[in-house]
């Protein structure tokens, strides 16, 4: 984990933090919520955590495992 550049490992590659919603995940809710994927990650992001919230769209697997990974790691830390 490097604190700087605000990235992790997982598996031996290199990741940032925006990596957790893949490009897949970020086309499959367009399409779910009649979205252009030229709206901007940013404003995507934002649409895709407020349907997650409201449980109107569900993340795919990979998505939730990539978030396991970093709670996983987050609580592996000790202070």
């Amino acid at each position: 984990t490097n604190k700087i550049t605000k990235t992790y490992n997982t598996a031996g590659e290199r990741c940032l933090i925006e990596d957790l919603i893949t490009s897949t995940e970020i086309e499959r809710f367009c399409e779910f919520a009649n979205i252009k994927t030229s709206l901007g990650k940013p404003l995507i992001a934002k649409l895709l955590s407020n349907a997650v919230e409201n449980e109107t769209y569900k993340l795919g697997e990979e998505c939730k495992a990539n978030f396991k990974i970093l709670f996983d790691r987050i609580s592996s830390y000790t202070c």
